[in-house]
Formats: structure tokens, C-alpha cells, sequence
């Protein structure tokens, strides 16, 4: 008899065994990747707040404030980043460019590291440190609040302040930019007046022929037409060979008259088209030329001309800089209030910690290596206790009638 067990192939009854003793794991969450742990960290990392177990030891309270800071310090780097952007591309009068984009961002994140540094990971232990002084320790230890630290943060302000005069000119320049281009066209004018005049005259004298010629051709038209129709209604009435003759004549006389007013008409339009481009250049082609300055510096003294004629003129650049500045300034006030922080106070004590830790561990490695200890202070020697006189009356000139006879 068959055994029905030799049917089925062994590769069959090993995939059945083991797909029966497989042992279903569960899916791993989206949130657990390391790339998304990473980005929701980001925050806490930004507010300086490195190790997960000091913040599994905050309170919600404190971990939220730190989601906060971390998230408008984010948004202040990409703010400073559009600043310099704007900035860039109209300080160099350029159209949108990559390249200055991308170079914006690097300046804005290499001034975002800065702040980071300075406002938030150095003063971590500060602020820790003044907690623990005001909840009742007794050492002051104070690393990170000197005087170079305070000139880092003032030298921050200070460039912040510059910053936002730099961003008020630039947006003054970019509202006004018609304005100016006014202005900067009257300059360049005044300062060809001679070379100026003349080529306005000749232009106003071609302008003047063309008229005159469109005029002319205009008339000759007004006179064929009248006479065309009236042809044509006598041939309507009472065709004839001289009439069909006269006709045809002035239809074509006609024809040439409107087309000679069209080529007048087209260069009467190109005249007034092409009548600044033409100054322009007969201007530079003058001997004594003086070639136009559209530098920044002249674009911006003609902007503080422009304002000082009218101060209304300034009132949407001082409005959108001081939205901006206050953006900025809030940022860097908020990284000045100071919260009651349990990361900061237990970073304190950890580098606390470490500092007298280290401080030992440099004590008996000076002491293995069989340096000298520091010599101690001499220690007084004892002194003989002084000889007590027997009894009986004191001594006479140093004689002590007291004393046995010498035997």
C-alpha cells in the first residue's frame, strides 16, 4: 500500500511547517522611524534640551515652553532668510536667482547658529546656576554670565539694529523704485542740459516734418474722397465711358492717398515711440557726455531727496521694517526671559557633578604618577615645661637657700 505521506514534496511540507510557526510581528508605528523621531525632537534640540531622560523629567508646562522657543527660533531663521533674500537680489538689481537665494539661506542659518549658541546653549547652565542660587545654594559658580558673553550678546543686538536700517533702505528703494527712476532720469538730463536741448530740438523737428506730411497727405485724402463718391453715384445713375474712366482714376489716386496716410501715420508713431531712446543716444554720442550714475549710493540719496520733499513717501517702509525689526527684536527679548527651567537646573548640577569628579579624578592621577604632594604647613615643635621652684622663701640673687647641701 502507498504511503499518501511520500505524495507531497519535502520543499512543500518544510514552507507549510514554517509559515505555521511564524511569529507575526506587529507593525512598527510611522512615528517610531528614526527620521521622524529625529524631526519631532527638533524642537527640544533647538531649546538646547539634548538628553531625554532630564526631559521625561520636566513638566508638561516646561516641555510645551521648550516646543515653543525651539519652533519661533525656527521661524525667526526662515524670516532672516526672506529678509536676505529681498536684500540680496536688490542690492544687486537682479532678477529672482538661485544663487542668491541659496546663499541668502547659508547667511541666515550660519546667523540662526549663532544666536543658537550664544542665547540658548550657553546660557543653559546661567540660568540653572541663578535657579539654584535663588532656591537656596550656597556656591556660585559663575561660568557663562562674564563680561565677553555680555559683549557677544550686545554685538548681536547691535547688528540686528544695522540689519534693520539696511532692510529700511532696500524696501524704500523697492516701493519707490519708479519714483527714483524719475528722478535719476531729471539728473542725468541736468547734468547734459546742452547735449539734451539740441537732441530735443532735432527730434521736435522731425517730429514737426512728419506732421506736416501726415497733414498733407491727410488733405489730399479728404479731397479724393468727396469726389470718389460723388462719381459713383453719377455712374449709378447714368453710367458712361468718361465717367467709368474718371472713376477708376480717382479710385486709384484714392487708394495711393490712403496708403501714403498709413506709411505718415506709422512714422509719426515710430517718431514718438523711439523719441526717448533717440535723445538718449544723441546725448552719448555728445562730446562732453556725462554717463548715467544709477549706483545704490545715488538711488538712495534720491530716495532721502524723495522723502524729504514728501515724508508720506516713508510711511509704508517705516510700517512693513518696523513689522519685521519687531519680529526680530521679539525674538531676541524672548530669548531673555527666563523661566523657571528643571533641564536647566539639572544640566547645572550635572556639570557640577562633573567639574568636582574630574577635579578628583586629576587628584589621583597627579598622585599615581608619583608627583610631589603639595607640602604642608610645619607643624610647631613642643616646648620643655619650665622647672617648678620648691618650697620655702624665693631665691636671693639667683640663690636657692632652699636647696640641700651638696653631699
Amino acid at each position: 500500500m502507498t504511503d499518501v505521506t511520500n505524495l507531497v514534496p519535502q520543499g512543500e511540507e518544510d514552507r507549510k511547517l514554517s509559515s505555521s510557526l511564524r511569529v507575526h510581528q506587529p507593525r512598527r508605528s510611522w512615528t517610531e522611524s528614526a527620521s521622524v523621531k529625529a524631526l519631532l525632537n527638533l524642537p527640544y534640540r533647538v531649546s538646547a534640551y539634548d538628553d531625554d531622560k532630564q526631559i521625561a523629567e520636566c513638566s508638561p508646562g516646561e516641555r510645551n515652553t521648550a516646543i515653543a522657543r525651539g519652533l519661533l527660533f525656527l521661524l525667526y531663521v526662515v524670516l532672516l532668510a526672506i529678509v536676505l533674500t529681498f536684500i540680496g537680489h536688490n542690492l544687486l538689481r537682479s532678477s529672482p536667482s538661485l544663487a542668491i537665494t541659496l546663499l541668502a539661506i547659508l547667511l541666515a542659518i550660519y546667523i540662526g547658529l549663532i544666536d543658537h549658541y550664544a542665547f540658548i546653549r550657553a546660557a543653559v547652565f546661567p540660568d540653572g546656576m541663578r535657579q539654584l542660587l535663588h532656591g537656596g545654594f550656597g556656591v556660585n559658580v559663575p561660568l557663562g554670565s562674564d563680561s565677553v558673553s555680555r559683549a557677544c550678546k550686545s554685538i548681536r543686538v547691535f547688528l540686528m539694529g544695522l540689519l534693520a536700517l539696511v532692510l529700511a533702505n532696500f524696501i524704500g528703494l523697492f516701493l519707490n523704485d519708479q519714483a527714483i527712476g524719475v528722478l535719476e532720469t531729471k539728473q542725468h538730463y541736468v547734468q547734459n542740459a546742452s547735449a539734451a536741448q539740441k537732441a530735443m530740438k532735432d527730434e521736435d523737428g522731425k517730429h514737426a516734418r512728419a506732421l506736416k506730411e501726415y497733414d498733407q497727405a491727410l488733405a489730399v485724402m479728404n479731397t479724393l474722397s468727396p469726389e470718389v463718391d460723388r462719381l459713383l453715384k453719377q455712374t449709378n445713375r447714368k453710367a458712361s465711358d468718361a465717367t467709368t474712366s474718371k472713376l477708376a482714376a480717382n479710385e486709384s489716386r484714392l487708394t495711393q492717398a490712403r496708403a501714403a496716410l498709413d506709411e505718415k501715420r506709422r512714422v509719426l508713431e515710430t517718431l514718438d515711440a523711439s523719441r526717448a531712446s533717440n535723445v538718449e543716444m544723441a546725448i552719448q554720442a555728445s562730446p562732453d557726455f556725462v554717463p548715467r550714475d544709477d549706483s545704490l549710493v545715488t538711488r538712495i540719496k534720491l530716495l532721502f531727496s524723495l522723502i524729504h520733499s514728501d515724508w508720506w513717501t516713508a510711511v509704508p517702509t517705516l510700517m512693513i521694517d518696523g513689522f519685521i525689526f519687531g519680529c526680530d527684536a521679539a525674538i531676541v527679548v524672548l530669548k531673555h526671559i527666563a523661566v523657571p527651567s528643571t533641564y536647566s537646573m539639572a544640566e547645572a548640577r550635572r556639570h557640577l557633578r562633573a567639574m568636582v569628579q574630574q577635579a578628583r579624578l586629576a587628584e589621583a592621577d597627579a598622585a599615581a604618577d608619583g608627583e610631589p604632594a603639595p607640602p604642608e604647613a610645619p607643624t610647631p615643635s613642643p616646648q620643655p615645661a619650665p622647672a617648678r621652684r620648691g618650697p620655702g622663701r624665693p631665691r636671693k640673687n639667683g640663690f636657692d637657700h632652699t636647696a640641700g647641701a651638696v653631699q
